[in-house]
């Protein structure tokens, strides 16, 4: 069988350019897979060569975008809100993956897990902060996707540091109007090394890309934040 090429390019054809976006009517932002960014760790299975998700290039200390497998190195970003959630999964002292959700409050993961005839005592409920974020273009100035940052553990230090900077930064401003160097930062101790991420104020968001912005937390904002096993 020959091999189709008609439309093998990669840019859009102007034909297409003003067209609109017909037939997305009904698609919202319940009805779309949420991003997330992955900061990847030695152990991260993206990153190890040999394991069947392994992405070419990946390495740790690098981001990841869940949706598309595009990485990073580093990034700019407007921080649109941030959301505690308190995320249950099965200690890794038993050597098994058991998610079992994301919860408002600690009582609430127990009550679960208790319904669920569990042992709440055989599972971490992990306080996470679950920033969503918008990835900035920083030639074009624009929006590029948004998307979901999970931080726990080790990085919920550096959560609390950007939360005091943002609202240090600009005390009177909406949060979403600063923009931020997102780069991951080597750990080491006796027990290993491992990333935490670091964020650098990069400026204030130019009117065109504000208002994009603001567009964007106003959509966002009332939707519950459905965090997964990532």
């Amino acid at each position: 069988m020959n091999q189709v090429t008609v439309f093998s390019t990669n840019e859009l054809p102007a034909h297409l350019a003003s067209a609109g976006s017909i037939g997305n009517e009904n698609i919202d932002a319940d009805t779309l897979a949420t991003p997330y960014l992955k900061l990847l760790q030695s152990l991260s299975e993206q990153a190890v060569k040999g394991n069947p998700k392994h992405i070419p290039g990946a390495s740790a200390g690098m981001f990841l975008n869940s949706i598309n497998n595009e990485l990073y190195e580093e990034l700019w970003v407007s921080n649109l809100f941030m959301t505690r959630r308190y995320n249950v999964n099965k200690k890794r002292i038993f050597g098994v993956k058991d998610w079992r959700g994301s919860f408002d409050s600690v009582e609430a993961a127990v009550a679960r897990l208790n319904e669920d005839g569990l042992n709440p005592a055989d599972y971490d409920i992990a306080d996470t902060h679950v920033h969503t974020l918008a990835i900035i273009d920083p030639v074009k100035g624009s929006v590029i996707t948004p998307v979901q940052y999970l931080m726990q553990s080790s990085a919920l230090r550096d959560s609390r540091s950007w939360n005091a900077n943002i609202v240090t930064n600009g005390p009177s401003v909406p949060r979403f109007a600063s923009i931020w160097k997102l780069t991951a930062k080597l750990n080491t101790s006796n027990k290993g090394s491992w990333y935490t991420p670091q964020v650098q104020f990069a400026g204030w968001a130019p009117k065109e890309l504000y208002e994009q912005l603001q567009t964007l937390f106003h959509g966002l904002r009332g939707q519950d934040v459905n965090v997964e096993d990532v």
